[in-house]
């Protein structure tokens, strides 16, 4: 930087030292908060996917399944040491302090699971790990003996040496523990769970079944992709907002500072051109003080962030129910943030004078469109948007395009209707305001219709496609638990297993189970089968217990027959081979859930063995009340079956994909709203500039402020009544055709679609009172 340079910049500054000052605080003030949020997220999605990984006990595959070829192939893996059964259970550890509760995973061979904070993972039969919770709750080291005692250990208790120490540091208050004992590969087909390093559904045996889900497999990066979506979608789902909001509220106010300081630089830069400087030369070095005031402010926000990340990471992690042991930067995230915010700082302070120079240039331009014509055209226009996109809703086979279509006509043609109506010009005066309406708005009028009638077509779509009647569905499907899975989740969330129905299905390795109405059995191949129900088997006591013998009313014709068709589908032939008639059912609403199995028959029942049906180790639970439970400890139980049950498929109406459409059904409107109010908030501004004479003119003959307000009339019914035609276009065209064929199909799109009607409605109430305030001449000022 040379002397010159130097000394204009310092000047600058003393000449507005609290302008300059305001800017560097503001600045480094919304970098350190950019950073912090940016780096705060990274490392706390790193910690999520360090837990998720962690709970693999460094391995590849969670693998569950109880066929014969399964545990077969996993014990040969388990001899050539790539794979370990998996035994979970609730036990109480007994230390030298006291007693603790835990979940225990006990191994068959050796142990990686958790982030190893003292000592070394278990290895050999009779060895532990534990967690730091379950240390502390103890008073468990290194060394020490623990003694586990649980219900479902065939010896009832057993005594292990602790290890090691690990942590989760997705979860570091969770008690759990990790033992080591060959025998539990002598638990036969009890076992239905695995970690393996080596995939079972390459073997061509094996894969078969894995084809049809009677096994089912997980790797780890698809559990941490799942447990870090799922978190981004609900702990972290107002982040994307946040951040949105932080750019546009820095870029308006380092906008703000640079039109600010505009005028001061002005001046500096016409003294630099009569000293003998170049125009280029004198504009950069009386502009460069604001921006590199706000490029210092924000460095120096970035430093403070890391700084106070780098003191405090600990405190916010527990804070955030999490264990860091350090963070991550974010330096490039960060960077760009600002890099961004500064160049829509450059373009908010250059607005003014670009609407200046726009303004004066354009003046003398008009678009001279008789009314009459004008209605003509609009009408005709307006009424083809119309029918095109009825004929898309009504007949989409013929004009599957029709609401892209009549969105783009309609508009087209609105602004030009609503800006030749006659009584918009029944004076002189009203005539001239049209007039200069016309050059400013017919552009931006056209533009924000496209862009609201699309974002109110796939913004009340995808709300239809996401909930069909409006009513919450709270509700919580698991598939392809183990019943040792079901067991420790009764043990550790009560509340939320206190009304879960549990199922037991059926053994799927050789014959697949279905049902279908009575007396349809002509399914003979794979198509037509996979639109059969299921069977499931019912608990001797529970929730689940009193739907023994019940089906769906739907496969029942209405409850009209007690009986069902069972079909075996067998997977060597890919044939359907056996049928059989179900008896004895009465029907259930409850069971039309598409979650839910189709025929529910007690385990005991006679049927059962009668029919071929075979019990499996692998439970389906249903909770019907899930959304009724705390923040909290519904994210913890989506955690532990993610995490912790890899190979089970969770099935809630609330999922992260769910509300990811949701999102974008909410962010499209507001932004058609944004896209609104700048460019109908510009034309505004530049159709008052333009209409200064013929108001001053207004004034001189004594037109009050009512008469003042009727010359921006036009443009403000305009601007609502445009946005008003496009929403509704596009709403319209995003009703489903099977609801106007069928009435009885309801469903709901939601009002996000309507929201740039609001904020075209605040552009119109603004330019209104702008036009009220009585104009004042060049003298006056």
């Amino acid at each position: 930087m040379s002397r010159l340079q130097l000394r204009v910049i310092t000047r600058s500054v003393r000449a507005h030292p609290g302008l300059f000052a305001a800017a560097l605080l503001l600045s480094g003030v919304l970098a350190l908060f950019g950073s912090l949020l940016l780096s705060g997220r990274a490392t706390f999605l790193a910690t999520v996917e360090a837990g998720a990984r962690a709970e693999f006990g460094g391995y590849r595959y969670q693998v569950s399944g109880d066929s014969d070829e399964l545990s077969e192939r996993m014990r040969a893996l388990a001899d050539e040491g790539q794979a370990v059964a998996v035994l979970r259970i609730s036990a109480a550890l007994t230390g030298p302090q006291a007693v603790s509760d835990a979940q225990v995973s006990v191994l068959s061979g050796p142990s990686r699971t958790g982030v190893l904070a003292q000592g070394v993972y278990p290895r050999a039969d009779g060895e532990a790990s534990v967690s730091a919770e379950v240390a502390r709750r103890t008073g468990l080291s290194v060394g020490d003996r623990l003694e586990l005692t649980s219900e479902d250990l065939p010896e009832g208790a057993a005594e292990y040496t602790v290890t090691g120490i690990t942590r989760n540091p997705a979860a570091p208050d969770e008690p759990t523990a990790v033992a080591v004992s060959g025998e539990v590969l002598d638990a036969g087909a009890a076992i239905s769970s695995w970690f393996s390093d080596a995939d079972p559904c390459e073997q061509i045996g094996v894969g078969k079944q894995c084809g049809s889900g009677a096994v089912t497999v997980a790797g780890v990066d698809y559990a941490v992709r799942s447990a870090v979506q799922e978190v981004s979608s609900r702990q972290l789902a107002g982040f994307p907002v946040l951040l949105a909001l932080l750019l546009l509220s820095a870029g308006a106010a380092c906008g703000a500072a640079l039109a600010a300081d505009r005028p001061h630089a002005g001046r500096v830069a016409g003294a630099l051109r009569a000293a003998g400087a170049t125009p280029q030369r004198a504009t950069v070095l009386a502009g460069a003080g604001m921006p590199l005031t706000l490029l210092v402010g924000s460095v120096l926000g970035i430093i403070a962030a890391q700084v106070s990340l780098g003191v405090g990471h600990g405190a916010i992690g527990t804070a955030l129910g999490q264990y860091w042991d350090g963070y991550r930067p974010a330096l490039w995230q960060s960077g760009g943030l600002i890099l961004v915010w500064l160049l829509l700082a450059a373009a908010v302070g250059a607005l003014p004078d670009r609407l200046r120079r726009w303004s004066a240039d354009t003046r003398g331009a008009a678009w001279h469109l008789r009314p009459a014509y004008g209605v003509a055209l609009g009408a005709v226009g307006v009424i083809a948007a119309v029918v095109l996109v009825y004929l898309r809703v009504a007949e989409p086979h013929r004009v599957l395009t029709g609401h892209i279509l009549g969105v783009i006509v309609g508009a087209l043609a609105a602004p030009v209707l609503l800006l030749s109506l006659p009584w918009l010009r029944r004076t002189p005066t009203a005539g001239a305001a049209v007039r200069h309406c016309l050059t400013v708005a017919l552009p931006v009028l056209m533009a924000t219709m496209m862009f609201t009638g699309f974002a109110a077509f796939y913004s009340a779509s995808l709300h239809f496609a996401n909930g069909t009647d409006g009513r919450e569905d709270q509700t919580l499907t698991v598939e392809r638990l183990t019943a040792q899975d079901v067991a420790v989740l009764t043990t550790t969330y009560p509340q939320a297993m206190e009304s879960a129905l549990v199922f037991t299905e059926l053994r799927e390795d050789q014959r697949r189970p279905r049902v279908a109405p009575a007396g349809k059995s002509d399914c003979t191949d794979a198509m037509c089968f996979t639109a059969l129900g299921l069977i499931a088997l019912a608990p001797e006591d529970g929730p689940a217990s009193a739907l023994a013998g019940t089906a769906a009313t739907e496969l029942l014709d209405g409850g009209a027959e007690d009986r069902a068709t069972r079909v075996f589908f067998t997977l060597a032939t890919d044939q359907v081979e056996e049928t059989a008639e179900v008896t004895g059912l009465s029907p259930s609403n409850l069971l039309d859930s598409q979650w839910l199995p189709d025929v529910v028959l007690a385990a005991d029942d006679p049927q059962v063995e009668a029919l071929g049906l075979e019990p499996s180790n692998v439970r389906t639970i249903y909770l019907p009340e899930f959304g009724s439970l705390p923040d909290d400890e519904r994210d913890a139980f989506r955690s532990d079956v993610i995490t912790r049950a890899g190979y089970a498929f969770v099935i809630e109406p609330d999922s992260p994909e769910q509300r990811q459409l949701m999102r974008q059904a909410l962010a499209l409107p507001i932004a058609a709203s944004l896209v609104a109010v700048i460019g109908q908030g510009l034309a505004a501004i530049t159709f008052l500039g333009r209409l200064r004479p013929v108001r001053l003119q207004a004034r001189d003959h004594g037109v009050g402020r009512r008469g003042q307000c009727a010359l921006a009339a036009p443009l403000s019914l305009s601007v609502v009544a445009c946005t008003a035609v496009a929403a509704l276009l596009g709403r319209f065209g995003a009703q489903p055709a099977l609801i106007m064929n069928n009435p009885l199909v309801t469903g709901s799109f939601g009002w996000w679609w309507a929201i740039p009607i609001g904020a075209s409605a605040a552009v119109a109430l603004g330019l209104l009172v702008a036009a009220a305030r009585t104009p004042r001449s060049q003298g006056d000022d």
